[in-house]
């Protein structure tokens, strides 16, 4: 039997008092202090246990009931105990009363049996009632010694008041003895007459303090916080009285007062991880300025064998395509998935996150373990176990000793492990060792980062893991935008930051490079910051970029840093031939490259080259991996190798640029070496290659001249140009395919040499060969050469394309050749297409996007529709058919319709955060996590709200809150952190009308807890199911969840099921089948026999999951569900009935013909489940007829 408070005082007032009772007592504001000197003792008594928190020792009072020191105290609860809530570091709650002078038996009865009612419910652990020692004599005493003898199983006087206590209790059903186990009564000395407790308390407070500060002084101050917080309700922890003893100006002895170190432990990691630096900025920037960071799921494999190009380019890859994966903010990481791994690419931001991670634990009131594992990987070396290694390498210079911070509760333990792959060898051990070590310290959160190349152990396979999504292109300009600022503080507005960003990202020829790497978005910020521009090619940009490492603080000499850009170039050299190298044939390759560029002997190189790496390493330029026994070096970003490689080629063009002038794979590195002035050398060397009979070498000289970034002069454009004539014009005969490619050549130089060309050009436009034709009139549209009126060019196309022209044939597709030729006839297309009159330009543009004989490329498309576009010329599109909801045009919601629903979704959200808010708000809040996992565990979201919470409010928010507390329990979130978020959610509410917490939401990683690993799981059962029968659809669905977790009896689950609203009625079969299955079947069938339900499906549903047998009265009330007016009723009776034909239990087939013809001239077809019902009416005869 469950009972309530307001059962147990309807049954005092019929029983009456005892006689000796006072007949009245003084009603009492809220926390039960009745005048002055009752808020001074209950000041006293909860100052007393905030000391005790203090000095992280047990409160007396629970001398024999916890012995664990309190880590939150509460004043004025509102709980049962009303006046102190204790929270302990093992999960559990108790709570105080207070009371000065207690002699009247009705208050002494209102204030055990709340406690002893929570306790039983299982709300509370343990009760404590506070008196002063000029308490009536037969409670502080008498009855206090009862208790605890009834608790040991003494024998005890069941007269007076403990006989009296326990016929209440029996009357509700409630054991004593279970509950004298939990409940105390104490004195205490604390009030203005007696306050022998209250001094010793100010010497144990004088302990804790520096010398030099007055502990009178300093309890009168913690004494005055307490009477404040008596009148405004919150939740005070050791950390929040350091706070408050640091402002009012007292220091706390860190060796004696371990809150006061552990604040400063904290302090100082969270000093440690509060900035940033972008590369070329000497200033670290704050963290808040940092850009967003999220990571989708990761699919960890080990991929035994897997060569190390393959890995590498895995590696380079990274997450860009999984940016339509779900995305989870990086803030959050372990806070409800507590042991993660990150796997990232390179320059993606890896340590970063772990920074993000550490502050924001700091601020959250967690001990964060920061650690290089590398760092780990040397100090195991000196013979120390890992346990102890890893924690001395995290707490390093800070003023905690690993002993010190053992002692602390492992649930506030985050480890942050930065470079799992950077271990070597020790990898795979490592691994293990960090397992070990987070199983056992049960509670902890850790997260683990690591390249995906050298994460090659199974080690963590259990772990979450996760992988950093480099930024969206689309997100570019806003995110160099916010760096900029960043960097620029009060120097730049963030207009004048967003207007730059957007300018300069989109002429930049490396738009998308930027955009995607928080790398390069750091280096651009600090660029346009200086220059107010990007450079336009991107030979510029990398110049500028490597100027912003040079500037980064160095113990290299001018001359080192001279040895070391030339190391940096030969790596990058090295790198482009091949990108995957071992180090150390890596490094052997640009010893012998500094030897031969500087001339040094090889020890002198080696000790140059090593020295640079490192160099080039510690700025971030380059990497280190390892995958297997191999350690590779590589860049960040590999754009940086293709750069560094071309300075190397120009450095070294007489030795190299023959191996790789026609190689299509050092195209790039060849346009880099262009631009930073290899062109004369490039062209001079083709040249020569031309004079002696090199078929190729014209064409690429002609292709690299008439490059943007290619300085040439006019000497040498005379000079390639009349190479070019003299093999048109030659006497000796040549493929068309060279004069083509020629012509080709001739076309891209022309705008940038045609005076050189117009000579030659004027000859051969009318001349009788056509390959030569063709090419003069190609060079003349390219040059924009004035034609004679004599020649049209519309004929000239017409007659080279019928010459030419070739429709595409799907057998090229496997050919090599480039048809230049093609890309001739459509330069002349063009300047035919100009030379139109108006009235022909769209018909003839019409024939050349129709014929198949011109083929052609992306780029003439576009030249094509945008000259179409420019004169008019609109496309016609195919006019689709129109369709059904073509007739029923969408319509905007009216603004007061949007009003309404805003106005409605604010009422649910102050509707969610009033039931968890306690009014305990102690520190600022900037995010909800505990609020968005909450949503996801209840499948609540902004779009179905009006389904969701429809009908009539809940008038009973306690009771809601309870309900919604338990679920929240049961989800194992945090329910200190989910009413300090509900307190600010009420705040922003009434302060923000354009606030909406749906809008605010953080992205969680949270999965819903089922709840098996709470088998003893205790709930406000009377609230539940109040909430199940009377709350909304989302109420209802949550007061389900909380009790299928309760202990539920079988008049329980009947009450429910017979009460239970058509919205409620399939989850209440589900608590039947779960709570008690034996007994199931008959409860439903029962129900099914007594009330005439619309939603009847819900049963038959249960009764076909509980595979119930047939019997005579399940068989009827079946069989005459094949005719019910419920169409999804009469389906759920044909599944039960299939059921028992399918294990030969029924063979009746004289009811399903019944049922045919009954639904055989009606509509049959159900509305919700879409299920035929004569469809399956007859696939249940014929498994009949199967059956026989």
């Amino acid at each position: 039997m469950s009972v309530t408070l307001a059962q147990f005082s309807e049954w005092i007032d019929v029983h009456g008092m005892p006689k000796d009772a006072a007949a009245t007592h003084t009603s009492k504001r809220a926390g039960g202090a009745a005048n002055a000197r009752g808020i001074y003792f209950q000041a006293s008594a909860t100052a007393y246990v905030c000391l005790r928190m203090l000095q992280g020792k047990p409160v007396s009072w629970f001398k024999d009931l916890c012995a664990e020191a309190p880590v939150a105290v509460m004043p004025e609860s509102g709980g049962p105990g009303d006046d102190i809530r204790i929270e302990f570091s093992n999960g559990i709650t108790a709570e105080v009363q207070v009371k000065k002078g207690l002699k009247a038996r009705k208050l002494l009865w209102e204030v055990l049996n709340a406690l002893a009612l929570a306790i039983h419910q299982g709300k509370l652990a343990y009760g404590i009632l506070v008196v002063d020692p000029e308490t009536s004599k037969a409670i502080r005493r008498d009855l206090a010694d009862a208790i605890v003898r009834v608790s040991e199983g003494r024998e005890v006087s069941w007269k007076g008041d403990i006989g009296c206590w326990k016929e209440q209790l029996e009357s509700a059903n409630i054991p004593i003895q279970s509950v004298c186990e939990r409940i105390r009564i104490q004195i205490f000395h604390g009030t203005e007459e007696n306050c022998s407790q209250v001094e010793h308390a100010i010497d144990a407070l004088g302990l804790l303090l520096s010398p030099g500060h007055d502990p009178r002084h300093a309890w009168n101050t913690l004494h005055y916080a307490v009477e404040r917080k008596t009148g405004s309700p919150g939740r005070m922890t050791s950390d929040s009285l350091v706070d408050m003893f640091t402002r009012e100006g007292f220091a706390l002895n860190s060796t004696r007062c371990s809150a006061a170190l552990h604040a400063q432990y904290r302090g100082w990691v969270e000093k440690n991880h509060s900035t940033f630096s972008l590369p070329g900025r000497g200033r670290r920037l704050p963290l808040h300025s940092r850009l967003p960071m999220v990571v989708c799921r990761y699919e960890h494999r080990t991929r035994h064998g897997e060569d190390v190009q393959t890995v590498v380019k895995r590696y380079r890859a990274g997450a860009e395509g999984k940016r339509s994966s779900k995305k989870f903010d990086i803030d959050w990481l372990a806070r409800f998935k507590r042991q993660a791994v990150i796997v990232a690419g390179p320059g993606i931001g890896k340590s970063m996150a772990l920074t993000v991670l550490a502050h924001r634990y700091c601020v959250d009131g967690y001990f964060v373990l920061f650690v290089k594992l590398k760092q780990v990987v040397k100090t195991l070396s000196t013979g120390l176990t890992f346990k102890s290694a890893l924690i001395d390498t995290a707490i390093g210079s800070s003023v905690l000793s690993r002993e010190a911070f053992l002692l602390i509760d492992p649930r506030r333990w985050v480890l942050l492990a930065d470079g799992l792959d950077e271990c070597g060898y020790e990898r795979d051990s490592i691994a293990r060792e960090l397992e070990l070590f987070v199983s056992g310290h049960s509670g902890m959160r850790a997260v683990i980062t690591t390249r995906v190349v050298g994460y090659e152990t199974d080690q963590l396979k259990e772990w979450e893991h996760y992988e950093i999504i480099p930024p969206a292109k689309d997100d570019g300009p806003a995110n160099l935008a916010t760096l900029m600022k960043a960097v620029a503080g009060d120097d730049r507005t963030q207009e004048e930051c967003e207007r730059i960003a957007n300018a300069q990202l989109h002429k930049s020829p490396a738009s998308e490079a930027i955009s995607t790497s928080p790398q390069l978005l750091g280096m651009s910020a600090c660029l346009l910051l200086k220059y107010d521009q990007l450079p336009e090619s991107r030979t510029a940009l990398y110049i500028q970029f490597l100027r912003l490492y040079d500037q980064l603080p160095s113990t290299l000499s001018v001359e080192n840093k001279r040895v070391a850009h030339t190391v940096l170039n030969a790596l990058g050299w090295c790198l482009r031939q091949k990108t995957a190298v071992e180090r150390e044939e890596l490094e052997a390759r640009c010893i012998e490259e500094l030897m031969f560029v500087s001339g040094f002997a090889e020890y002198d190189a080696a000790i140059r080259v090593d020295t640079a790496l490192s160099h080039w390493e510690k700025l971030g330029l380059i990497e280190v991996l390892r995958h297997s026994n191999t350690e590779l070096l590589t860049f960040t970003h590999l754009s940086f190798a293709e750069f560094l490689a071309a300075r190397h080629l120009l450095a070294q063009q007489t030795r190299l640029l023959g191996e790789v002038v026609y190689d299509p794979q050092w195209q790039e590195v060849l346009g880099y070496a262009v631009e930073l002035g290899m062109a004369s050398s490039l062209f001079d060397y083709l040249l020569a290659r031309h004079e002696e009979g090199d078929p190729e070498a014209l064409y690429q000289a002609l292709l690299w001249c008439s490059k943007p970034g290619a300085a040439a002069s006019e000497a040498l454009y005379e000079q390639l140009i009349q190479a070019s004539l003299a093999v048109l014009d030659s006497p000796t005969s040549l493929p068309e395919s060279l004069h083509f490619k020629v012509g080709h050549g001739l076309c891209e130089i022309g705008p940038k040499a045609s005076r050189f060309l117009m000579p030659w050009v004027n000859r051969h436009l009318e001349s009788s060969d056509a390959a030569l034709k063709l090419v003069a009139w190609s060079i003349a549209s390219q040059c924009a050469f004035a034609l004679p009126e004599t020649l049209p060019p519309r004929l000239v196309f017409s007659e080279l394309l019928g010459i030419y022209g070739k429709p595409f044939d799907i057998q090229e597709i496997l050919s090599k050749r480039v048809w230049h030729e093609n890309f001739l006839l459509q330069y002349i297309a063009l300047l035919t297409l100009n030379a139109c009159a108006q009235e022909e330009r769209e018909a003839f543009s019409n024939d050349l996007l129709a014929d198949g004989r011109l083929r052609k490329s992306d780029a003439f498309r576009l030249q094509l529709y945008k000259f179409r576009y420019e004169h008019g010329i609109r496309e016609k599109t195919t006019r689709r058919e129109l369709t059904l909801r073509d007739s029923f045009p969408g319509q905007r919601p009216s603004p007061e319709v949007i009003e309404r629903y805003r106005a409605f979704k604010r009422r649910v959200e102050r509707l969610l955060a009033g039931a968890f808010c306690t009014g305990a708000v102690q520190k600022p809040i900037d995010a909800f996590p505990q609020f968005a996992a909450f949503f996801l565990a209840t499948k609540i979201d902004g779009f179905d709200l009006h389904e969701a919470f429809e009908g009539d409010w809940p008038e009973d928010l306690h009771s809601l809150g309870l309900t919604f507390r338990d679920f929240a329990r049961l989800q194992r979130l945090n329910l200190v952190e989910l009413a300090a978020e509900a307190g600010e959610i009420l705040r922003r509410l009434e302060t923000d009308p354009k606030f909406s917490l749906f809008n605010e939401l953080p992205r969680v990683d949270f999965d819903a807890d089922d709840g098996v690993q709470n088998p003893g799981f205790q709930v406000g059962l009377e609230h539940a199911k109040h909430n199940f029968l009377r709350g909304s659809r989302k109420v209802m669905f949550i007061a389900a969840l909380v009790l299928l977790k309760a202990t539920l009896s079988e008049r329980d689950v009947t009450e429910l099921l017979y009460s239970a609203p058509d919205s409620a009625l399939a989850c209440a079969c589900l608590l039947v089948e779960v709570k008690h299955p034996e007994r199931a079947v008959q409860l439903l069938v029962r129900y099914l026999q007594d009330v005439d339900c619309k939603g009847a499906e819900c049963i038959l549903q249960s009764l076909v999951r509980l595979q119930a047998p047939p019997t005579a009265t399940l068989e009827a009330l079946a069989i005459g569900y094949l005719t019910d007016n419920n169409r999804e009723a009469v389906a759920s009776a044909i599944d039960v009935i299939q059921s028992w034909v399918e294990k030969g239990q029924f063979s009746r087939t004289q009811p399903i013909d019944r049922a045919l013809a009954y639904w055989k001239d009606l509509p049959h077809i159900c509305d919700q489940s879409d299920r035929d019902i004569c469809s399956e009416l007859k696939g249940l005869r014929a498994a009949m007829a199967e059956v026989g």
